[in-house]
């Protein structure tokens, strides 16, 4: 999909954000952190919407469904679940939606707590479940083209998903990458998603809850170290990946 001037420009933004964030040595507590953070930085420049609603019971919004597989996502009803965007940045012309992912491996370390110094303090949880954190990612991707599709102001979105954990990065070790069940959610650098995303196991209990769907673009994968001092070979950095829908 083409990008907007618009577009391009507010992609710009969060890299140079991500560059300053390295070169402080700011650690995100949590996800919310993150977003409240990345928002102070964009809302310098532009209007920004937080948590917005979208409703998908519309009847424009139905008529881009066209499969199950376009947006299977349901209430226990089986009606469309509404969508809660992260953020929207908008200069009053086009409105650009952001989601945002933040998964991170455990890590203890001294610190400050309340102005005091505290020693071996859990700075960030192991939050684990890595196949489930990039079919979310995947999941905000189509959930964007879906704006873009119905609404004419939507001319692109970005997700961002940013990482200190080397399972997101890396290959799955002693295993083949096409065996694994979540092959196709995979994000490794340089990866390339595109058509139908599914688990490889489709009876697995999991496929329930998290149901196959297909994207309408391809997309590729490519990992920048948070600030100008971390590097892809040191694990203990963050890294981020930013997809332009």
């Amino acid at each position: 999909m083409k990008q907007s001037g618009f577009t391009k420009e507010v992609a710009a933004s969060i890299e140079q954000y991500f560059k300053e964030c390295g070169e402080k040595n700011v650690i995100f507590a949590n996800e919310l952190h993150l977003q409240m953070s990345l928002s102070n930085h964009l809302m310098k420049k532009w209007n920004l919407y937080f948590e917005q609603r979208v409703p998908t019971n519309s009847k424009t919004f139905k008529d881009n469904v066209k499969s199950d597989e376009d947006f299977p996502w349901r209430t226990k009803e089986g009606d469309m679940q509404d969508m809660y965007v992260d953020l929207v940045v908008s200069d009053g012309k086009e409105y650009l939606p952001i989601e945002i992912k933040y998964k991170t491996k455990g890590l203890v370390a001294d610190g400050m707590l309340f102005g005091r110094p505290e020693k071996q303090m859990t700075i960030l949880k192991n939050q684990g479940a890595q196949d489930l954190g990039m079919y979310g990612f995947w999941k905000d991707v189509r959930r964007i083209e879906m704006l873009c599709k119905t609404y004419p102001t939507v001319k692109n979105g970005i997700a961002i998903f940013v990482t200190n954990d080397p399972y997101y990065v890396e290959r799955p070790k002693d295993k083949d990458v096409n065996r694994v069940n979540y092959q196709a959610y995979c994000m490794t650098e340089g990866r390339t998603a595109l058509g139908r995303m599914a688990w490889k196991n489709r009876n697995c209990k999991i496929a329930a809850s998290y149901p196959a769907f297909k994207l309408d673009g391809q997309y590729t994968i490519h990992w920048e170290p948070v600030g100008a001092h971390s590097t892809p070979r040191d694990k203990a950095n963050f890294r981020y990946c930013m997809v332009t829908i």
